[in-house]
């Protein structure tokens, strides 16, 4: 039996040498596009309220950092504040730094645990930043325009029956305000921007006095709530 000569080894190889080299790139390339990534910006939050025949506003910029592993998006961290709107009865509505639970949705974003694929998705900018194309939320640390919200897109809304009980904690559904603020009281607006603005800080010291960044849950529990409330205090304020 003859032996394969010299010269088709040589072929077999130029042959195969193109796919394994093209392999190796993709399998780099697959590994790179699914890196840990950690993008910063700030966003100013407005929100106005019907009161009677006046209009009341209250704006805070918040920033945010978003991070992901292995194409996954992780909890976003924040450094700012709730927005606290004063209404004429002295209730306070409260824009919270998340959003409410709501049902999945491939053709409309919402304000979830941030407003980052909201505003993305509202601006016309790429989405898939955790795995392929993040130059959307690049431009986001960057001036953009306003986004006002849809009622089902607003963040997470809640006031306190009484503002010095942090178990008097009640959600307020922005179609239905009345319920827990009164007649004659709506959710006028809320809008979202990107922004270079500082994070603003420290405005709800006087409004909260009882607020400790340092306990997990409003009731003072630090791990698991205890008969009182599961709302957490970095709902509130954070700093990463």
């Amino acid at each position: 039996m003859s032996k394969p000569s010299a010269g088709l080894h040589h072929k077999t190889l130029c042959e195969i040498a193109p796919l394994i080299t093209g392999l190796i790139l993709l399998t780099a390339a697959s590994a790179m596009a699914y890196e840990n990534k950690v993008f910063t910006y700030n966003y100013r939050l407005t929100v106005t309220v019907r009161d009677h025949a006046r209009l009341v506003s209250a704006s805070n910029v918040v920033r945010v950092r978003e991070q992901s592993s292995n194409g996954a998006i992780l909890p976003p961290r924040f450094c700012g504040e709730a927005t606290a709107v004063r209404l004429h009865d002295g209730k306070y509505v409260f824009a919270l730094l998340g959003g409410p639970s709501r049902p999945g949705s491939s053709t409309r974003s919402y304000w979830r645990a941030s407003p980052t694929q909201l505003l993305l998705r509202s601006l016309g900018l790429p989405r898939d930043w955790t795995w392929k194309d993040d130059s959307g939320i690049q431009q986001l640390s960057h001036p953009q325009p306003s986004v006002q919200l849809d009622l089902d897109q607003m963040p997470l809304l809640v006031t306190f029956e009484t503002i010095s009980d942090p178990k008097s904690i009640k959600q307020v559904d922005p179609t239905r305000p009345t319920a827990l603020l009164g007649d004659g009281v709506s959710i006028e607006k809320v809008s979202v921007q990107p922004t270079t603005d500082r994070e603003t800080t420290g405005r709800l010291a006087s409004i909260l006095p009882w607020l400790n960044p340092s306990q997990g849950y409003l009731d003072g529990s630090k791990w698991s709530p205890h008969g009182g409330t599961r709302y957490r205090t970095r709902q509130f304020s954070q700093c990463f």
